[in-house]
Parts: C-alpha cells; structure tokens; sequence
C-alpha cells in the first residue's frame, strides 16, 4: 500500500506551524511529527483546530507547542494502553498526553509504541 501522509498544501501547512512555533518546542515536534509518519505509512498528516494533527480511521493524535515544552497528544487517551503510566490526564475526560521538555526526552521506541496503541483505538472504534 502507498504511503499517504499528506498533500503539499498540508505539509506547507503543518512546516509553518513548526516553524512559527518557540525554537525548543519546534524542535521536539519536527521530531515528533517524523516519528509519527514513519510509524505506520496509513497515516495522514493535516492541520485541525490550527495544530498539526494525525489520522487514521478518524483523528487520532495531535502536536501542540507551548512557551516551555511540546504536547503529544492523544484523542482517544483514556482507551490508549498505558500501562507505563506516560500520559497525563486532561480537562476533557477523553484527551490525554505527554509532555516533552526538550528533544533528547524524546524515545522515539516509546513514541512509535503508543502511536501504534493510537491505532488500535481507532481500529477497535471503527468495528463498533
């Protein structure tokens, strides 16, 4: 199957945003986002809510830049195995995340891992 991460107009889109994002924070989400493509060619690269986002069988996962750190977000958290204990709980009962300082925290093992457990959420959600 061909890979399809995104269109140019949305890769344009996505380099803006990380580009417009504070240097530290722009690194570990450029970090983030090659991580999360290489994972799985199925997934989609796009723009939603004005942050980088991923799909695959609906929206799945999000990247968000902060004065002091960087966001990988989850959609689905609360049904994301988590049985390390990474992800933060969030306002929104469904949401959860982990945060990332600089990008030498980055495991990009640990990161392909829960992308993956990402993706068996939404697989699991699809057949419901």
């Amino acid at each position: 199957m061909p890979a399809i991460k995104s269109n140019p107009s949305t890769e344009l889109k996505v380099q803006e945003y990380l580009s417009s994002v504070p240097e530290s924070s722009g690194e570990i989400l450029q970090t983030l986002s090659a991580i999360i493509l290489e994972t799985d060619p199925r997934i989609i690269e796009e723009i939603k809510w004005g942050n980088p986002a991923y799909s695959y069988l609906g929206i799945m996962i999000y990247l968000r830049a902060f004065k002091e750190h960087a966001t990988l977000g989850f959609f689905r958290g609360n049904e994301v195995a988590d049985p390390e204990g990474r992800l933060e709980g969030h306002e929104n009962p469904v949401m959860r995340s982990i945060k990332y300082r600089s990008p030498e925290e980055i495991d990009a093992e640990v990161v392909r891992e829960y992308v993956s457990r990402a993706m068996k959420a939404n697989e699991r959600k699809a057949k419901s």
